[in-house]
């Protein structure tokens, strides 16, 4: 236990003293990644947040670029509401649905902001045709995609494809309208 920094990290992996799990890695899911030059060829300017994304999607779609890129796995639609959910309906609302169990609050106008961003991403992904979200993800690196909703994951990819943020593309946390980054990782277990 000496060597893991902050010590909090094992609160998790430790029942009644005993530790059951040690912690490998964190990461975070709410990142837009964007292609720079896809916008370019669109010729709209790169979006700084969420809404101008979607305003930009009609224009992608007119050059031939598909404007959300999802991978066709469950978990990456899954993970994509969780961080609309998070950035659209903000912290408070993150943790009314998720800590609070508030179904009424669920129910309500700020929830369907919600589920009207799920229905724009929805309809922005529509002509994806991939599976993985390595996948996805390089149809954002070649400008075949707008964007992506993924976690800090995807920088590898960019990385592997000798991008550089700010020029080649933009990552930007919480949507670019929360910026509040959760955390989650994974780990190690055994009895």
């Amino acid at each position: 236990t000496e060597i893991v920094r902050p010590k909090s990290l094992l609160d998790s992996c430790t029942i009644e003293g005993k530790i059951y799990c040690v912690p490998v890695n964190i990461h975070s899911w709410q990142w837009l990644w964007l292609s720079n030059d896809a916008f370019q060829k669109a010729g709209v300017p790169t979006p700084k947040d969420w809404n101008e994304f979607v305003a930009a999607a009609p224009a992608l779609e007119k050059a031939g670029i598909i404007p959300l890129a999802v991978g066709g796995q469950p978990w990456q639609a899954s993970g994509a509401f969780d961080v609309l959910l998070a950035a659209v309906g903000g912290t408070d609302a993150f943790l009314k649905v998720y800590k609070d169990k508030d179904a009424k609050f669920a129910a309500g106008p700020e929830i369907a902001k919600v589920f009207k961003a799920a229905d724009d991403a929805r309809k922005m992904a529509k002509n994806t045709n991939v599976q993985d979200w390595n996948q996805a993800t390089n149809l954002v690196i070649t400008g075949k995609a707008g964007g992506q909703i993924m976690g800090d994951w995807a920088q590898g990819e960019f990385q592997v494809a000798d991008k550089t943020a700010g020029k080649d593309y933009t990552c930007l946390p919480g949507l670019g309208l929360n910026e509040v980054i959760a955390t989650g990782g994974d780990a190690f277990y055994f009895p």
